[in-house]
């Protein structure tokens, strides 16, 4: 519904109703007008809290406003830019987060300085909310235009779905927030709000036992993609803010180094309908605990003073950062590698569950360029379940034609290898690998892995340092990426281009357990300038070899290297992924 409005000189516009009510800061901010003046048919209007007028209109009434043309000085075009107000409100950084049982007072303090905001919405805080408006400064610039629009502007929460809160979300808390990052002088964080969008053929839709998506409906990341620095949930108007606040705790990752580094709390917000309330999950039982008040997005009076949360909300996200490792998993985010040859690697962490999630498609492309097949590799993580030094299988599902023309019915899509995988650790920790002790260990490590493959009548074919990993102790190794392997005698020929291979990898044109320890060795062999020790260098002397040099076995070296390695034999257990091991 919409009346057509007239002013004096002629000029016509449609303005939306509201419940069948006028928004009078919105009409006088098209007419240029200043709010506390205007009349509508030659009357003053009672209006609101929220600047909505008490009288209701008809579709398509004719309505003539008046009132005090706002003079150019007034312009937000010649409002100051807002720069050194953001830095003013943003103030030092933390010196840290403050601690969880101090962070619903933090929250509630106003910033150092007052938030940006247009003209328009600080002549609105003077009329509606006078007690606020010192608060706020008049500026132009991204920040001030962000928070301008969402407190003159109303919001309207109407459906009774999910849409109307998201987007009333958006424009107040996520488009703020990631305008005061950009604002922010020397740099921000790179903050992006991802939403999820229901994609039914992602791997983010993982459910939990219960069967509920595990999906946060908004994350924020830092401008990498990978830390999750906040996340937010959403209910329709119809929910209470207690079933947004349960999905926070519901969809909360387990709780882990490799996806939160040394964070204490995950800040998060829940919102359902109009009502908005900031949270904070704590390391351990995973409670949302609230550090703000309630807001009703409907009054610009909770608007503006959701505004100033915010900006304490960022400043605690910019001390947060600074707990985050350099490098942490990217937990609940599809990873997606396409090969040239026409199939996809894609990569999940799951959130509910510590486990890597890996699926190729289609698998029998794949399958034909490596040379392998589904039953080897379902074989190869039975037969190595209980063995360490390499990653395990807790599900292993293969949809193909193998070459017997028989099909695995247990996929849940067609010509699609599905692995989930444990135990989760530090991917590629090659800065380990700067001392000598940093080098035995991925030795053991790796060896015991080669060692469990090659028992068992497998061989890796693709060792080099990113497809190894180490616990979170960052001792103790393992090999990652199986999905190369396949039975020692085979002789199936592998058409990709493995980065590794040379020309003494091969014996005798075909890879076996030899090449497997040759191609360790190659890996060792760039850091062996750390190694000092006899008993080191006598290890690489064994193992830094053609192929075809390679005299003993990887059981072999183990033995025969013990003390140096410091290899407790069958009962070692200094090496990664152990039986059961999750992390």
């Amino acid at each position: 519904m919409y009346v057509v409005v007239q002013d004096d000189s002629g000029e016509e516009i449609e303005i939306d109703l509201v419940d069948g009510k006028l928004h009078v800061p919105t009409l006088a901010h098209h007419f240029k007008l200043d709010p506390s003046s205007v009349k509508l048919d030659n009357r003053v209007p009672i209006l609101d809290g929220n600047g909505f007028t008490n009288r209701t209109f008809k579709e398509k009434q004719i309505v003539v406003v008046s009132g005090v043309a706002v003079q150019a000085s007034d312009q937000s075009e010649s409002a100051p830019h807002e720069g050194p107000f953001v830095d003013a409100m943003l103030g030092e950084p933390l010196p840290g987060p403050p601690p969880l049982h101090d962070l619903k007072d933090f929250m509630a303090e106003f910033p150092p300085g007052p938030v940006p905001t247009d003209v328009q919405a600080i002549r609105c805080l003077k009329a509606q909310a006078a007690d606020l408006a010192d608060h706020f400064v008049a500026a132009s610039g991204r920040l001030a235009n962000a928070t301008g629009a969402a407190i003159w502007k109303p919001v309207e929460i109407g459906a009774p779905s999910e849409q109307d809160t998201a987007i009333a979300e958006s424009r107040c808390v996520a488009d703020v927030i990631t305008s005061m990052d950009k604002a922010r002088s020397g740099g921000g964080l790179g903050i992006i709000v991802e939403r999820d969008r229901g994609d039914s053929s992602s791997m983010m839709t993982v459910q939990s036992p219960a069967g509920n998506t595990m999906r946060p409906d908004a994350v924020g990341r830092d401008g990498d993609g990978i830390r999750m620095l906040f996340k937010a949930e959403f209910k329709s108007a119809e929910h209470p803010l207690a079933d947004a606040r349960q999905d926070l705790e519901d969809k909360t990752a387990v709780w882990t180094n490799l996806y939160y580094g040394s964070i204490s709390y995950l800040p998060c917000y829940a919102v359902a309908g109009s009502k908005l309330q900031f949270y904070a999950i704590p390391r351990g039982p995973m409670s949302a605990v609230p550090i703000s008040r309630v807001f009703d997005l409907r009054d610009l009076g909770d608007r503006a003073t959701l505004f100033q949360h915010i900006v304490q909300f960022y400043r605690l996200l910019v001390a947060q950062r600074e707990l985050y490792p350099e490098r942490v998993l990217q937990a609940g985010k599809e990873l997606v590698a396409k090969h040239t040859e026409g199939w996809s690697r894609i990569l999940f962490f799951r959130t509910d569950v510590l486990l890597l999630q890996k699926r190729i498609e289609p698998f029998s492309k794949y399958a034909a360029a490596a040379g392998v097949t589904g039953a080897d590799l379902r074989a190869m993580y039975s037969a190595t379940r209980a063995s360490p030094g390499l990653v395990h299988a807790d599900v292993v599902e293969v949809e193909e034609d193998d070459r017997e023309g028989a099909r695995a019915k247990r996929a849940k899509r067609d010509d699609c290898y599905t692995v989930q995988l444990y135990p989760v650790g530090i991917p590629e920790p090659t800065e380990l690998l700067r001392t000598e002790d940093g080098v035995k260990c991925a030795s053991h490590g790796l060896l015991h892995g080669l060692n469990s493959l090659h028992k068992a009548g497998f061989v890796h074919r693709d060792m080099r340092w990113p497809n190894t990993a180490c616990s979170t102790d960052k001792r103790r190794w393992y090999l990652l990426d199986l999905e190369m392997c396949t039975l020692e005698g085979s002789g199936r020929p592998c058409g990709l281009r493995v980065q590794g291979w040379n020309a003494s990898t091969l014996v005798g044109g075909r890879y076996t357990y030899a090449s497997d320890l040759s191609c360790l060795g190659a890996m060792l062999s760039a850091h062996a300038s750390v190694v000092q020790s006899e008993p080191g260098q006598a290890f690489l002397q064994d193992i830094v070899k053609p192929s075809v040099e390679i005299r003993l076995s990887a059981e072999q070296l183990l033995t025969k290297h013990s003390l140096w390695l410091g290899c407790a034999g069958a009962t070692c257990w200094d090496a990664g992924a152990q039986a059961g091991e999750h992390w």
